[in-house]
């Protein structure tokens, strides 16, 4: 018997973006099937999945301000998790404190005007920004950096006039006592 190690077989495509719009992410994977390990050869060492920012113009704002994850936590509206039953006063909204860093790619939602919070979704849909004061993004569970632009591995930051890349030139510093409500 001759021992055989793994070989990685070449990247298949990118498949579909996870989103229309807004940030989405494309993966594409390889196997070690080029050869096969056989009779104790060792497996493929190295990276299996790679992804890449797709899609990443505004979305079209339906309702404006609302996030991506609020989206998803709204597909359960109606949805009793406790009871495992749709109820028509149940409306889910994301929870975003007090949730540890490495679950900050799972779909936890609360239910509104309430205290009650669970994981609907073991994951977000990739693409999904980790957390609203957060350029990174999930990608398959897990957090990763991107840049204000939305995109995978820039290095892209906002500058003081929260313009993403800007030089900090476009704004302007105002001071003076107010002594008046606008």
């Amino acid at each position: 018997m001759i021992l055989v190690d793994g070989g990685w077989a070449r990247w298949a495509p990118y498949g579909q973006c996870s989103r229309t719009c807004g940030g989405g992410v494309q993966l594409a994977k390889r196997e070690c099937t080029d050869p096969v390990p056989a009779n104790g050869g060792s497996y493929c060492e190295g990276i299996r999945v790679k992804y890449r920012s797709c899609n990443l113009e505004p979305c079209p704002a339906s309702v404006p301000g609302k996030s991506f994850r609020e989206e998803q936590c709204e597909a359960f509206n109606g949805y009793s998790h406790s009871t495992n039953r749709l109820t028509a006063s149940v409306s889910w909204v994301p929870k975003y404190s007090g949730v540890s860093p490495r679950d900050k790619c799972k779909l936890i939602c609360r239910a509104n005007g309430t205290g009650y919070f669970y994981v609907l979704a073991p994951k977000v849909v990739d693409g999904t920004p980790c957390s609203p004061d957060s350029t990174s993004v999930c990608v398959q569970g897990k957090c990763i950096k991107a840049g204000c632009d939305g995109k995978l591995g820039s290095k892209k930051k906002f500058d003081k006039c929260s313009i993403c890349g800007g030089d900090n030139k476009s704004c302007k510093k105002v001071s003076g006592l107010f002594t008046k409500p606008m």
